[in-house]
C-alpha cells in the first residue's frame, strides 16, 4: 500500500490519533511518500510502468481550494486511469460543502469522460446529500453482488462496516445514486479541466451558498435511470 501525504503535519496527526494502538503507517506493507499525489502519478506515467495500482483512492479537500482544485480535473483523472492495472479502480471523494449544482455536474461530466460507466455513491454521514464517491474502473464491469457478499464477509472488514451501518450488500447498494453519465448529461457541456478551472474560479465567488441542492439534481433525472 502506497500512502501519499503532502503535509508532514498529517503524518504527525496519525501518531496522535493512534496513540496506544497500532498506527497503520507502521504496517510493513505500507510505504509512506511525503509528496504531492498528482506528482506521484505524473512520475509513474513518465516511468512507463512504474506504479501500476489496483486501487487509487483520492480524498482531497474542497474542490474549489487552491492547492486541491487540480485533484478534481479531467487531466488528473486521466493520470489516475493511466496508473491503474487492468481491472483497477479509482475512487474520488467529493465534498458537497459550499459546492453548487453546476460545479458538481461539471466534475461529474469530466469524470465520466475519463471513466465511462462510472458510478456515484452517497457517503454522507448525516442527513441530506453532502459527500459523494465517484467510482470509475479502467475496464468497466457490472457490479457482482455475490462477489461483493464474499468480500464484505471478511472478518477484518466487519467492524469497519458496522461502524458505517453497512451490514450487507443491500445496505451497500442502497448508497449508490446511479450512473455518473445520467448526472453528467445535466452539465450542459461544462467540464472541469486544468485550463478552465471551472470549479476553482466559480465557487469562491459564491461562498454565501451553503447547501448543495441535491433534490434539484435528482428530480431532473429521466424516469428510466437505474
Amino acid at each position: 500500500v502506497d500512502v501519499v501525504e503532502l503535509e508532514e503535519g498529517g503524518v504527525r496527526a496519525m501518531e496522535v490519533l493512534h496513540a496506544g494502538r497500532a498506527n497503520p503507517l507502521d504496517d510493513p506493507r505500507v510505504r509512506l511518500h511525503l509528496n504531492d499525489g498528482r506528482n506521484v502519478l505524473l512520475r509513474a506515467r513518465h516511468a512507463r510502468g512504474d506504479g501500476g495500482w489496483d486501487l487509487i483512492a483520492s480524498p482531497p479537500s474542497h474542490p474549489w481550494l487552491i492547492g486541491a482544485a487540480n485533484l478534481f480535473t479531467e487531466e488528473f483523472f486521466g493520470l489516475a486511469r493511466d496508473a491503474l492495472r487492468p481491472g483497477g479502480a479509482f475512487a474520488l471523494w467529493v465534498n458537497g460543502f459550499r459546492t453548487d449544482r453546476e460545479a458538481l455536474l461539471a466534475m461529474m461530466n469530466s469524470f465520466e469522460r475519463v471513466f465511462p460507466g462510472a458510478l456515484v455513491a452517497d457517503v454522507s454521514e448525516n442527513h441530506g446529500r453532502s459527500a459523494f464517491l465517484l467510482l470509475g474502473q479502467r475496464d468497466p464491469a457490472p457490479l457482482d453482488p455475490e462477489r461483493m457478499a464474499r468480500r464484505l464477509a471478511a472478518s477484518e472488514l466487519v467492524p469497519l462496516l458496522a461502524h458505517h451501518r453497512l451490514d450487507g450488500v443491500p445496505a451497500l447498494l442502497a448508497r449508490f445514486e446511479g450512473p455518473v453519465s445520467a448526472f453528467a448529461r445535466q452539465a450542459g457541456g461544462a467540464r472541469n479541466t486544468d485550463d478552465n478551472a471551472f470549479v476553482e474560479t466559480r465557487i469562491p465567488r459564491r461562498l454565501a451558498w451553503h447547501g448543495l441542492d441535491w433534490p434539484r439534481i435528482e428530480s431532473a433525472l429521466p424516469d428510466d435511470v437505474p
